[in-house]
């Protein structure tokens, strides 16, 4: 099977659950690669949403404890998730350097300026034209910064499948255009499926102009309790195999392996 590598833990405050307990699922449902990316600290943003800095040491700990005690039978890799705010970006340099990180995931849940941040996964769906300039600017500052090895769930700020905003195609596609001279692989994340969401992220315009575009991939449930992990990998098993394109990566040493 495909690795599962964007989980979070209680660390984050609105996850559930230890990563004992998720190895213990991923081995119960036949995986056999893991990687943790539990949300990493903001510079005092957004504390209630991702552990402390405080904390880093510790998180760390607890991954490569499970990674060893499991060692036999799950492969545990050691990530983390880094939100983009421009003026952070110094901020979130040190943390991409704190630990031996395996995966560096970027994504950008938060637009606009400093004094009126919108928090996009939770704002109306209304809103979503609204914030697709914005979303896509600090989409691709975000892959140009060199932090991140993979891009999460690109097409976030939707909440079903639909056709493209007005405008919304030509944004995205002059991103990846932009991204594409990166390096930068693009996560295929099916946790917007258990939400009701009728696809995965992203939705299969966008998938399209990814796939043209010969990215690399990464496979992700985005599991915030223990038995969401592999969720509804069987999407991306089946993209794997209907279209050469697709061409899935495990990430070690922040380094892309063949998945």
């Amino acid at each position: 099977m495909l690795p599962d590598q964007h989980m979070h833990t209680a660390r984050c405050q609105h996850a559930h659950g230890q990563p004992r307990e998720y190895a213990e699922h991923a081995v119960a449902c036949g995986l056999d690669r893991i990687t943790f990316t539990d949300h990493g600290p903001l510079g005092g943003f957004d504390p209630g949403n991702r552990m402390a800095l405080a904390e880093l040491p510790a998180y760390v700990d607890d991954v490569l404890e499970v990674a060893d005690s499991f060692k036999d039978k799950l492969t545990v890799g050691l990530g983390i998730e880094i939100d983009w705010i421009p003026e952070l970006a110094d901020f979130n340099r040190r943390i991409t350097e704190a630990a031996d990180w395996d995966l560096v995931l970027g994504s950008v849940h938060f637009v606009g300026p400093a004094d009126m941040r919108e928090f996009i996964i939770r704002c109306d769906p209304s809103r979503e034209p609204h914030i697709l300039e914005a979303y896509w600017k600090h989409w691709v500052e975000a892959a140009e910064s060199g932090l991140f090895q993979v891009m999460s769930h690109p097409d976030i700020y939707r909440r079903a499948t639909r056709a493209p905003l007005p405008g919304e195609h030509e944004l995205a596609c002059r991103a990846l255009d932009r991204a594409r001279e990166t390096g930068v692989a693009i996560e295929c994340n099916t946790s917007l499926v258990r939400k009701g969401g009728g696809s995965f992220y992203p939705q299969d315009w966008l998938l399209e102009e990814v796939l043209k575009r010969d990215f690399l991939l990464s496979s992700a449930a985005d599991a915030h309790r223990p038995h969401q992990v592999g969720a509804d990998f069987d999407l991306l098993e089946g993209l794997q195999t209907s279209d050469e394109r697709a061409r899935f990566s495990w990430f070690r040493q922040r380094q892309a392996l063949p998945a």
